[in-house]
């Protein structure tokens, strides 16, 4: 019988499955928070994304490599809106992979369109991952490393106290 870490660990390892796009943070050339999200493949433990050469993320990462992703649930499928699963991870990125099997990952996923993109300006973003968070709930927030593996359940010794 499986542990609630396992059990968690499970819920992390098929989270992103039914998901297309990552929603992307990057931090501007001001030092200014920059969201928005890009179409994304799972390959080899890594997250990878495309843009285009002139979106705002493309020069962001240019300059800074950091950035963060997030992979949020539906807000129609969740049952309390205060609580969406949700899972986060710090990244360091590297622009313009040239991975014949990571495009053939994009191409197998979102067909004709990534062939069309490919053929334009758009690049290859991967992420390697820090470290991130996955929450399931209230009380639920678990800490995970650099390989996807739950550390620990994030803690508050005080926990959510009323004012």
């Amino acid at each position: 019988m499986k542990n609630s870490i396992e059990k968690v660990q499970d819920q992390l390892n098929s989270f992103t499955s039914n998901f297309l796009s990552v929603v992307i943070s990057t931090i501007t050339n001001e030092q200014k928070p920059y969201t928005s999200y890009a179409p994304y493949v799972f390959y080899d433990n890594h997250y990878y994304f495309l843009i285009s050469m002139i979106a705002k993320h493309y020069d962001n990462l240019s300059l800074n490599q950091n950035a963060s992703i997030m992979f949020i649930q539906d807000e129609a499928q969740t049952p309390n809106i205060f609580f969406r699963k949700r899972l986060s991870y710090a990244v360091s990125t590297i622009l313009d992979i040239k991975d014949d099997m990571v495009k053939g990952e994009f191409v197998k996923r979102f067909g004709d369109m990534a062939t069309m993109l490919f053929k334009m300006d758009f690049l290859i973003v991967k992420c390697n991952i820090e470290n991130g968070r996955f929450v399931i709930g209230p009380g639920q927030a678990y800490n995970i490393d650099c390989q996807r593996q739950i550390i620990n359940q994030a803690t508050n010794p005080k926990g959510h106290n009323k004012k």
